[in-house]
């Protein structure tokens, strides 16, 4: 293929090498791995004056994430000062007048930011960023001198180099001697888990404002080093779609102005009659919308930029059939990309002064509402245990938002973020202040507000479909609230407090070993912080032990979960340890002289139990999800350092897993459970359970078991809601369901009005057992995210230690059908069946969601660290 295929009419420096040339091969005619775009990248900036390669990041697996600054070399010169103009207009505050922003703006060119392959498997996208790299650094037509003169572009080719690694070494695994067009083709279909995610398959088009991963991380902070006004992020859909770009579909953020509606406008204008030119077929409007906050679409928006979607049909390898008989090729799924990203510069260059102000007028009019609307400060207060809260700040301070710590105690009214009462309240000194008059006032309340009100007509549509029996059009979740994924309280001030405040500064981590004592060390069970401990103590073979009580000893109270590590069995380096692991999580230990207690228990009870170091075997491979074990992955090795062994399901049908004491199911579908595993299954897990094994299963998972009536759990799983209004299921009579017809497999169909609906994504309510080792460290409630249509009832012969909040209290935020609103309040969330001398432990749904829910971390690791040490 001819650089005159993707870019016509224009003259090139014959110096600097052609992808072909410098690859061997056309562009279109192979799949380029990761390394190799890299190496003609990196030539590319050798040779061209106009390139510059910026390392950013390491992946996961180690590769070199970086991004190319391509623009004239006058600008390069002065690349410094373009950042620091930028910098001033992302900042009104900064800015004496409107007749200085325009100065500003006059002498500062503007950037466009073009993301690629923030999917591994979406080939297309890292080959057109080498093409679109070489048309900037090699074209000498009038409209790329333009462009460079009036922009910085800024490529970054492959967002996920682990993703694209594993997908096409696949694809040259099952490839022929020559591209194969069928659909049914081994190369066309990616096995479990796939190129999307990054080595811990996490979607990484949905982490930008959790940061959990490295990638998201480097790209964060190398992101506001430039704040560009344009970022297009470049992706693939199915191979039967053609071209999609903005505006996308509803709903859309309300945090968003009337500004970025204007740009999606412009653009995609200036895309669509690209395209029309070129004969090629496009869509807008429709399946992407912009409403999460963690696309790479809608993160940009919230710091003034234009975030824009752009997926092209893939060809999933090197050419596919359509089902109108046409083939897709590689080549013409690069090319329109190439096509779009080079209009979008095209376009910015124009329309630069344009973008700059309205880039200015987005950050001025933030500060303004901040400083007239009805909020004025987010208050979050320390706690006991400081380290939750200043998690959640540190994850809005590493994405640009300024965070203050008040220096004495202060008075303010607010309103509560859990009920919305509105009351005087006094706040110590160590309070952390965000105040809302700052350029980063919509992503502070994007992220940090309770709930983002969605359009009410997209809602009514919604109900409008769902009577039309229309598949819905929400694509992700509905909510995702910062504080509640936390557990961290937050205030909304009424007026600022005027308290004398300091700014955030590094982590204290200083290392001051606990006193010596006589007896044993405590450590409350109340954060994060003291379940990474307890991982580490663990793992390190440690004489840990839980107290199964409360008890109050040397005038502190201590609730039930405190972890106890007598100083006499645990080696004469334990002071030193426990030093470098509170200075390492943030945690205290308490020296404790005596076994005497003056409440409750004493140190010596028979309920101060020895906790077993668990020995832990995760389902990998089908019939999992492979975002679920993903999530569970990350937190096991990277968030908590909790060793873990992986395997596919074959071990556990038939191999020898006698050596571990706590088997993981993560999420998967419930069909596929049940193609992998059978009867023969559960009598040996039974087995393995009755011996003293834990079982812990999420969401579809728990489905399969609740399911199988293989006496696993007395939970059962309800597929007809009517079965809810029955004291016994079994009693429903045929007159009563005589309009439900069989199906082929024998089971009746249940009409669609009586099924359970999905809830998409909602924030919902459980009421905790206090009386479980399930719940250690916890109150009376938490807050859990809710992805699924699964309704479990209350086990029967078990602990319901987790059940759906009642009395209209279920909700907390998100969209939920009002038939799921009355049905799921005093149903099971969570739940342990004892067996024996084990147990089976369930989750309705996935408590790693996303890697980023902390308020669920101790829950779901309370499971395999207390299961097999705990009766109960």
């Amino acid at each position: 293929m001819k650089i005159s295929d993707f870019y016509s009419g224009g003259r090139f420096d014959p110096l600097i090498p052609t992808p072909e040339a410098f690859l061997g091969y056309a562009i279109g005619d192979r799949l380029t791995p990761s390394a190799g775009i890299e190496r003609y990248l990196t030539a590319l900036a050798a040779r061209s004056g106009r390139v510059r390669l910026r390392p950013y990041g390491t992946s996961v697996e180690g590769r070199r994430l970086y991004c190319l600054i391509v623009t004239s070399p006058e600008n390069h010169r002065r690349l410094e000062t373009i950042r620091a103009h930028i910098r001033r207009l992302a900042d009104p505050r900064k800015v004496r007048d409107d007749a200085e922003a325009e100065a500003l703006i006059r002498a500062t060119p503007a950037i466009t930011w073009l993301a690629h392959n923030v999917h591994g498997g979406e080939h297309s996208t890292g080959e057109s960023a080498m093409v679109t790299a070489y048309l900037l650094a090699a074209g000498q037509d009038r409209t790329i001198r333009h462009i460079l003169d009036e922009s910085v572009v800024v490529l970054d080719p492959v967002q996920n180099p682990d993703g694209r690694e594993r997908s096409i070494t696949y694809f040259y695994s099952a490839f022929g001697i020559r591209p194969n067009p069928d659909p049914n083709a081994a190369e066309h279909q990616e096995p479990w888990a796939s190129g999307r995610g990054n080595h811990y398959l996490f979607d990484l088009n949905r982490d930008w404002f959790p940061v959990t991963q490295p990638e998201t991380a480097g790209k964060v902070e190398v992101y506001l080093q430039f704040l560009p006004q344009v970022y297009a992020d470049l992706h693939e859909m199915g191979h039967e779609q053609t071209y999609f770009f903005p505006p996308p579909a509803p709903p859309s953020n309300p945090h968003f102005t009337a500004l970025t509606e204007k740009w999606w406008r412009i653009y995609g204008e200036a895309v669509s009659g690209a395209l029309d030119r070129a004969g090629i077929p496009y869509f807008t409007g429709e399946i992407f919308d912009a409403f999460y906050p963690g696309y790479g679409e809608s993160w940009p928006i919230f710091h003034g930029g234009i975030g824009m979607t752009f997926e092209q049909a893939s060809a999933r390898g090197l050419g596919i059939r359509r089902t109108d008989g046409t083939v897709l090729t590689f080549r013409e799924a690069v090319r329109h990309h190439v096509i779009a990203a080079m209009v979008t510069c095209r376009a910015t260059a124009e329309r630069r002064r344009e973008r700059m102000r309205d880039f200015y007028l987005f950050h001025k009019t933030a500060v303004e509402e901040g400083q007239s609307g009805q909020d004025k400060e987010a208050l979050i207060p320390p706690r006991e245990d400081p380290l939750d809260g200043e998690r959640l700040v540190r994850l809005l301070h590493r994405q640009g938002v300024e965070v203050r710590v008040a220096r004495r105690g202060f008075q303010v009214r607010c309103r509560s973020y859990r009920d919305d009462r509105v009351a005087e309240r006094r706040f110590p000194a160590g309070t952390y202040i965000v105040r809302l008059d700052q350029p980063r006032k919509r992503l502070i309340c994007g992220i940090l507000e309770k709930e983002t009100q969605i359009d009410p007509a997209f809602i009514e549509e919604e109900v409008q479909r769902k009577r039309e029996r229309l598949p819905s059009r929400i694509y992700d979740t509905t909510a995702w609230s910062l504080p509640l994924a936390c557990g961290v309280e937050v205030f909304w001030s009424e007026a600022f407090s005027g308290v004398r405040t300091e700014a955030l500064g590094p982590a204290p981590r200083r290392r001051r070993p606990p006193r010596a004592a006589r007896v044993a060390y405590l450590l409350r069970y109340t954060s994060n912080a003291a379940l990474a401990c307890l991982v580490e103590l663990l793992s390190e073979d440690r004489r840990v032990r839980v107290s199964r009580k409360a008890f109050r000893i040397s005038g502190e109270a201590y609730g039930r979960g405190t972890i106890v590590l007598r100083a006499g069995e645990n080696g004469e380096d334990l002071r030193g340890r426990l030093a470098d692991l509170g200075a390492a999580h943030g945690a205290t230990f308490a020296p404790v002289d005596t076994s005497r207690a003056e409440e409750g228990i004493d140190l010596g009870s028979a309920s101060v139990v020895s906790v077993k170091r668990p020995k832990v075997a995760m389902l990998y491979d089908v019939p999992t999800s492979s975002l679920s074990y993903g999530w569970s992955a990350y937190l096991f090795e990277q968030r908590y350092r909790l060793p873990f062994t992986a395997v596919r399901w074959g071990a556990l049908a038939s191999g020898d897993i006698r050596d571990y004491n706590v088997i993981v199911l993560p999420d998967g579908s419930k069909r596929e459970y049940q193609r992998y595993f059978n009867d023969d299954f559960f009598r040996r897990i039974r087995g393995w359970v009755a011996a003293g094994g834990t079982l812990v299963a999420a969401k579809g998972a728990a489905a399969f078991i609740a399911e199988s009536g293989n006496g696993l759990t007395g939970a059962r799983l309800i597929t007809d809601l009517r079965d809810l209004q029955k004291k016994d299921a079994e009693d429903a009579s045929s007159e009563e369901k005589g309009e439900e017809k069989k199906k082929g497999n024998g089971k009746k169909e249940v009409p669609e009005e009586f099924r359970p609906d999905r809830v998409a994504g909602a924030i919902l309510r459980v009421r905790l057992d206090q009386n479980h080792f399930l719940s250690y460290g916890y109150g009376e409630g938490l807050d859990a995210m809710v992805a699924s249509d699964y309704v479990f009832t209350p086990t029967q012969k078990g602990r319901a230690v987790g059940a759906f909040e009642e009395g209209g209290r279920l909700r907390v935020a998100g969209f939920v059908w009002e038939k799921m609103l009355k049905a799921l309040p005093g149903q099971a969330y969570c739940w342990d069946e004892p067996l024996e001398r084990g147990h089976v432990i369930c989750f309705a749904d996935d408590p790693g969601f996303r890697g980023y829910w902390e308020g669920l971390h101790r829950l779901y690791f309370n499971a395999i660290l207390f299961g097999p040490s705990l009766a109960r």
